[in-house]
């Protein structure tokens, strides 16, 4: 988890105030996802630590993490491409999970690049206790279901020129409007905490910073 912990650093040191790209293409959408995929071996994970292989580079895997925020950076314009995708198996990286070191396929964070995006408050609701034992958020990509052609390209035919800050108020006040059907599962302080972060977007010019799909 030390190691996760490093590089997580070099989103820091790398990071700097851009916007997303103007114009972005299925090229650079393609190379960035080989970038994701590992040259080394996974390890093994079944403890609370991950042990790694003998020979694994842990020094290369820094142009995986330096690729995911690249592909985070594409904004929206890059979600129509980042969807084939998603059932890539191959692997990526190794980061803390919370609970345990996890293995992530580059599936996955390409699944993520699009969906802490969107919602980057992530899934954890408030209230008291552990988070893990609080009702999830309801989640938009779930309920979206990009394994459906059909729907899937609605929902990219619906993103034409819409800004990732537009669309994450469009997710929020979806989120609000599913957890205000169920008043009596959502505390209050979490449907509170979802409006006032839902009117700083509304005043603000920039998205709030995507999440990363691992622990902090």
């Amino acid at each position: 988890m030390r190691y996760a912990a490093i590089l997580i650093t070099l989103f820091v040191i790398v990071t700097s105030v851009c916007g997303a790209q103007e114009t972005v293409d299925k090229e650079t959408v393609d190379s960035l996802v080989a970038r994701l995929a590992s040259k080394n071996k996974p390890p093994k994970t079944r403890g609370p630590s991950a042990l790694y292989p003998r020979g694994y580079d842990k020094a290369g895997q820094e142009e995986v993490f330096l690729a995911y925020r690249e592909l985070r950076e594409l904004g929206p314009k890059a979600f129509p491409f980042i969807i084939p995708h998603l059932d890539d198996k191959r692997y990526s990286l190794t980061a803390d999970g919370g609970a345990a070191d996890v293995n992530f396929t580059v599936g996955q964070l390409c699944f993520s690049a699009i969906d802490l995006q969107l919602q980057p408050y992530k899934t954890y609701s408030r209230g008291e206790g552990d988070p893990r034992n609080r009702p999830r958020r309801p989640h938009y990509l779930s309920k979206l279901d990009l394994r459906d052609p059909e729907k899937t390209q609605n929902w990219i035919n619906s993103l034409e020129n819409k800004t990732l800050l537009q669309l994450q108020i469009e997710v929020l006040e979806w989120v609000i409007e599913a957890e205000s059907k169920e008043r009596t599962k959502y505390p209050s302080v979490e449907l509170d905490w979802l409006h006032e972060t839902l009117e700083i977007l509304k005043k603000a010019k920039e998205p709030l910073p995507s999440g990363v799909p691992w622990a902090k």
